[in-house]
């Protein structure tokens, strides 16, 4: 669904993905894409989406991860973990101001309307206009062009040989954070007892994997 003209941030957020292959820095359009925006950063600080495979790669057009079962049919929103299974996909966020017309927009992926979970795809090209109007643009790569070339060109040939390696916020984003809404400040305050569930379930896992062969290790 289109919304009012966004008005995006003149001071986004800054994210930063360090993958197998290198660094990416995004920025987040958190003024026009708040739910996306709070979702991928409680997903980053949770330590969601460490270890995740860039499953889909599209060569010449995308790269896509956010999917920790590695089959691109996973993964789901932080507000499931806050209002239940009704909350495991949210809303588009798409407005006629964000568009998909140059290498770097990072979007969230989903297989239908209004389906967003945790999976997102960053463009590798200029003038993807098939993806306008269905796809909710919540940031844009600011550095890191070079390696999501990298992903995008190596692993056409291995599918899922490059990985998330963390992903978090920036020093930078946190002092960034008095030019947020108080909106979206309470919403990411009610997030905190989740998130140290959520941590604590990523490290004790974590720790389970590594007590298994190697055989037995998840695929990263």
């Amino acid at each position: 669904m289109l919304g009012k003209e966004p008005q995006v941030a003149a001071r986004p957020w800054e994210s930063i993905i360090e993958t197998s292959r290198g660094d990416i820095i995004i920025d987040l359009h958190v003024d026009a894409c708040p739910t996306a925006c709070k979702n991928f950063l409680k997903l980053c600080k949770t330590k969601y989406y460490n270890f995740c495979l860039f499953h889909n790669v599209q060569p010449g057009a995308l790269v896509q991860t956010g999917d920790p079962t590695g089959t691109g049919t996973g993964g789901e929103s932080v507000y499931r973990r806050l209002y239940g299974d009704q909350a495991t996909y949210f809303d588009d966020e798409i407005h006629r101001r964000l568009r998909h017309s140059k290498a770097g927009c990072v979007s969230m992926a989903s297989s239908r309307q209004n389906a967003n979970g945790s999976q997102f795809f960053i463009t590798v090209a200029d003038e993807q206009t098939h993806l306008d109007d269905r796809y909710t643009i919540f940031g844009e790569v600011t550095s890191g062009f070079d390696t999501m070339m990298l992903i995008n060109k190596l692993d056409k040939y291995k599918k899922g040989s490059a990985k998330v390696v963390e992903a978090g916020c920036t020093a930078n984003c946190q002092q960034k954070k008095r030019d947020i809404s108080p909106e979206v400040h309470t919403v990411l305050d009610a997030l905190r007892p989740v998130e140290g569930k959520m941590r604590q379930q990523w490290e004790e896992d974590e720790a389970g994997w590594h007590k298994l062969p190697p055989r037995a290790w998840p695929p990263v």
